[in-house]
């Protein structure tokens, strides 16, 4: 059973504010509700995203479905407000938009990459991608629009649902 790493570069530059919050947040959830099938792990600049196998991988980056995607219901802003927190504000947002840089460190690059392509398109149809080699893809994220689509995900992904 191989773990699969992901390092996730210029992530905290451009999208995340608190890191070690919102890290420390997702760790105590993957333990308590999914049997620590992954966790993160900060670095420079970044962050490591570590699951248990390539089935843990498999499951978690599903793509997201559209409807997880709208925004989400007055009597869940509070919610939305919690993780809104850890991410870049909109005026904070650059025009040009953000890039992001994920790597595969442990695991089979060619099962993992089209399956993390296939779950940040899920986030998106505008964002960018290109491959860099064979492990290595640049993610480039246009509008402040899918950094709150994935917000909105984030809430009915832990709040709203039993995933």
């Amino acid at each position: 059973m191989t773990a699969v790493v992901l390092q996730i570069t210029d992530f905290f530059r451009y999208v995340f504010v608190n890191p070690g919050q919102i890290l420390s947040y997702l760790n105590d959830y993957f333990a308590k509700n999914l049997d620590s099938m992954q966790y993160c792990e900060e670095i420079e600049n970044g962050f490591l995203f570590v699951f248990r196998d390539i089935d843990a991988f498999t499951y978690r980056a599903k793509p997201l479905e559209p409807a997880s995607l709208i925004q989400i219901e007055e009597t869940q802003l509070e919610k939305g407000k919690f993780f809104q927190s850890f991410f870049v504000s909109q005026n904070d947002f650059p025009p040009e938009g953000i890039e992001i840089e994920i790597r595969v460190i442990e695991g089979e690059p060619p099962l993992i990459v089209p399956i993390a392509k296939k779950f940040v398109k899920s986030v998106n149809s505008q964002i960018i991608i290109h491959d860099i080699d064979e492990r290595t893809i640049n993610v480039q994220i246009p509008t402040y629009s899918t950094i709150q689509g994935y917000v909105n995900s984030l809430v009915r992904r832990f709040y709203l649902s039993t995933m």
